[in-house]
């Protein structure tokens, strides 16, 4: 089984490893590829074709690699790209092979993952968004509790967050010049989130993320630290169900608390997994594979079931015995023309050949039509009934006192 991993991953070396460690201990060879080296061939004739160009140091050349030579696609952090990795993915689904995640969707901001909570009618927090600066100026004179927090609609890893306490401190970071497609946000004032990590609707764990001294995000990439967190079956069902709003079979549900309430803040499609690896002392990569793998044996499946119907095959003794019953049937048809007969389930109508007449015989048939056609079109005769008059019929008591005379 052949796997491709594209994204980030192909160029981080804590990752790399990772994933070849993976693919040794469950037997699968990968291809991690960056997407810049992801090549598309588009012709009228020929039609689409995904490969992926990499020079090779040893032999001084560059080599050229088809995906459609790959079973499963695994769709990484994939950051500015993210159009050309759908593209990808479309086509090794048209080519039958599985793809994760394999709903390939235009999920791009925090905007429509807040629209998609709140349609899965699932705890988030209040949330605005505004496109220029002079609109996300008059929804701060709309807000009424500060502090807020204020960051770009496609924000990862902590980047570009920021935390305002007042109106005033708000109007100065959406006046900087490089901020624009903002999104606002109640702050929920927490030190800590959870980073639940789903894979196949399957919950790995719950890692608690501190904020580090003096700051309010909880990202590993800015300094956080992290620890174990026991999940309970209320949060496991609130990751899956984000999970299943969002269509995603791999992703990081990220988890706060206010008043003792939980508030869904994201779901990554695209988790890193290394302080979550560390914590555990779990291969997340391995996770990953053996879920892909699984997706990839249930395809294959799903593809025989789907195929063309199985030829029957017949034994030499059952065409034999068939052999015997047509020639049984033949025989009985020579023997008894009758007009329908039935035989193994099938109705056969057996006609006999139609008489000849002679012309004599002809015309005298056609003397005894005209007759026959006259005699149809006269009137009937009217019944002719004579009148007598009946005699009074006397009772069975009268009968008995006549005398022999009264008879006569």
């Amino acid at each position: 089984m052949k796997i491709a991993i594209i994204g980030k991953d192909a160029s981080a070396p804590w990752y790399i490893k990772q994933w070849k460690i993976a693919a040794k201990t469950l037997g699968v060879k990968i291809a991690l590829v960056n997407m810049k080296d992801v090549v598309l061939k588009i012709d009228q004739k020929k039609g689409v074709r995904a490969q992926f160009w990499v020079y090779d140091r040893e032999e001084k050349k560059i080599k050229v690699k088809d995906f459609k030579d790959y079973d499963i696609l695994i769709r990484r952090w994939v950051s500015k790209y993210y159009v050309q990795s759908l593209v990808l993915g479309w086509y090794m689904k048209k080519l039958g092979k599985v793809v994760l995640n394999s709903k390939l969707e235009m999920i791009l901001d925090k905007v429509s993952q807040a629209i998609r909570l709140y349609e899965a009618g699932l705890p988030h927090p209040l949330t605005w968004q505004a496109l220029r600066p002079c609109n996300a100026k008059k929804l701060l004179s709309q807000v009424k509790k500060f502090p807020v927090i204020i960051k770009p609609i496609s924000s990862s890893m902590g980047r570009g967050i920021f935390k305002a306490k007042s109106h005033s401190g708000a109007l100065k970071i959406v006046s900087k010049k490089d901020l624009h497609d903002l999104l606002i946000q109640r702050d929920l004032d927490m030190k800590y989130d959870i980073r639940i990590f789903v894979v196949g609707g399957k919950c790995l764990g719950g890692m608690k993320r501190i904020a580090p001294e003096g700051d309010f995000r909880s990202n590993v990439a800015v300094g956080a630290t992290t620890e174990k967190y026991d999940l309970t079956s209320g949060l496991k069902d609130l990751a899956l169900r984000a999970a299943k709003a969002m269509n995603y079979e791999i992703c990081g549900v990220d988890v706060m608390f206010r008043d003792k309430k939980p508030y869904i803040l994201e779901v990554n499609r695209t988790p890193q997994f290394k302080g979550f690896s560390r914590t555990f002392e779990i291969n997340v990569a391995e996770e990953i594979l053996k879920f892909a793998i699984s997706r990839h044996k249930h395809n294959g499946l799903t593809k025989i079931f789907a195929s063309k119907k199985k030829e029957i095959k017949f034994t030499q003794k059952e065409f034999e015995n068939e052999a015997k019953e047509v020639k049984a049937i033949e025989e009985k048809e020579k023997k008894e023309p009758e007009f329908i007969k039935k035989e193994i389930g099938v109705s056969k109508i057996i006609s006999k050949p139609a008489p000849k007449f002679e012309k004599h015989q002809i015309d005298e048939i056609k003397k005894d039509k005209s007759k026959i056609k006259s005699i149809l079109k006269s009137p009937e005769p009217k019944p002719n009934f004579k009148k007598t008059k009946i005699a009074s019929v006397s009772s069975p008591a009268e009968k008995k006192n006549q005398t022999p005379s009264d008879h006569k």
